[in-house]
């Protein structure tokens, strides 16, 4: 059974792999400057970034998480949450059962389920 989020090209992938936020999506920035640089990809493909800003995701309960330095790649097919940068901002993490949780102060501000080997938020 494949679940939705796979296919959903508005599903954050929470990636331990990734290096920063991205997203090819220009529309959901709240805030954005332009910028440039290169990002390498796990496939070692170059993705240039057009820009940074910070982008506001709603949960299915209605909760709203602001997510900064999230960068802006046209190239991407997904959108990728960096662990790692939620982890250098004094976030933990940890999986059980299939779900991951990202927590902040003993406060869960995000949850993965995992579907295959991805976690979807």
């Amino acid at each position: 059974m494949v679940d939705n989020c796979v296919n959903d090209e508005n599903a954050w992938i929470m990636d331990s792999g990734a290096s920063q936020h991205m997203t090819p999506n220009r529309d959901w920035f709240v805030t954005y400057e332009p910028s440039s640089g290169k990002v390498l990809m796990g496939n070692n493909h170059l993705c240039k970034v057009v820009g940074v800003g910070f982008v506001k995701i709603k949960f299915h309960d209605g909760k709203i998480q602001k997510l900064t330095g999230v960068r802006h790649i046209p190239d991407l097919s997904k959108n990728l949450i960096s662990l790692g940068s939620l982890e250098e901002k004094g976030c933990k993490f940890q999986s059980d059962g299939g779900v991951l949780r990202v927590s902040k102060g003993g406060l869960t501000i995000m949850r993965g389920k995992r579907v295959g080997n991805l976690y979807f938020l």
